[in-house]
């Protein structure tokens, strides 16, 4: 009788192992219809369930809660940073943050608003600054900027920025564009025509621009076109401080037109 009862047992359990379901798709452990738990969430009609629950207020709250404490344990944080710091990571969060507020113009203009009232904390303000300050001292950072500071257009870049800051400083208008200014320049060729100097070639790229009347002679609010401008060279310039001459565009043409008649032209260093 106890043989009888112990095969039976024995035979039950070999044929409930024999008959276990496995997922038909991966072979994990089976949940229902033929899938596993994985699988069977991913089903159409399972999913919109699910969403339906997870809209409900109180499992919202629930899992608001299980988030935050989640995010406070230091394992978690350790696995998260360790994840961010990957390069395929970095490179993929850039690119969807760059598609995003190029497709995007409002948030282009709230993430510009939210930083403005950010930044305005004294707080976050002195936490910038702080930041800013060691990240100019750190020996790379100043190779770099000494390697951008020595590239032509970055030269003129920074003098269009230090005309800007002087006409807002001084109150004035400059009404000429780029372009303009650079066709002036091309008329040029390269050459200088001098303040109490012969005039000489000094190159496009080392020609600056000089206000005629000077910015100090001149009332607030007064409007620079392009006829009040001329090229000179840095050390042209600067002799010329302050001073009302001749007009120098009438210089300037006519040394042009002597220069096409006598190509030769001897370089003078500015």
């Amino acid at each position: 009788m106890l043989y009888l009862q112990y095969g039976n047992q024995l035979g039950t359990r070999n044929h409930s192992r024999l008959c276990q379901k496995t997922c038909k798709i991966c072979g994990d452990k089976h949940f229902s219809r033929g899938l596993c738990q994985k699988h069977y969430q991913r089903l159409p009609e399972n999913r919109i369930k699910q969403h339906e629950y997870n809209q409900r207020p109180e499992v919202k709250k629930r899992h608001r809660e299980y988030e935050r404490k989640r995010g406070q344990r230091l394992d978690v944080r350790a696995k998260n940073k360790e994840y961010q710091q990957r390069p395929e990571v970095k490179a993929k969060n850039r690119k969807h943050v760059r598609e995003y507020y190029q497709q995007d113009s409002k948030a282009r203009a709230r993430k510009s608003e939210y930083n403005r009232q950010r930044y305005q904390h004294p707080e976050i303000k002195a936490q910038v600054l702080a930041y800013q300050k060691q990240y100019i001292q750190r020996p790379e950072t100043k190779l770099k900027m000494r390697e951008w500071r020595q590239l032509p257009e970055t030269k003129i870049l920074l003098r269009k920025l230090s005309r800007r800051r002087r006409a807002r400083k001084n109150n004035i208008i400059e009404n000429f564009t780029t372009k303009q200014w650079e066709a002036k320049i091309k008329a040029t060729n390269g050459i200088c025509p001098g303040y109490n100097r012969k005039p000489h070639h000094v190159g496009k790229e080392k020609l600056t621009l000089d206000h005629d009347p000077p910015i100090s002679r001149v009332p607030k609010g007064f409007i620079y076109t392009i006829d009040n401008v001329n090229p000179l060279c840095g050390r042209c310039n600067c002799s010329k401080h302050a001073r009302i001459e001749q007009p120098i565009t009438t210089r300037i043409a006519n040394f042009v037109n002597h220069t096409q008649i006598n190509k030769e032209v001897k370089p003078c260093k500015a």
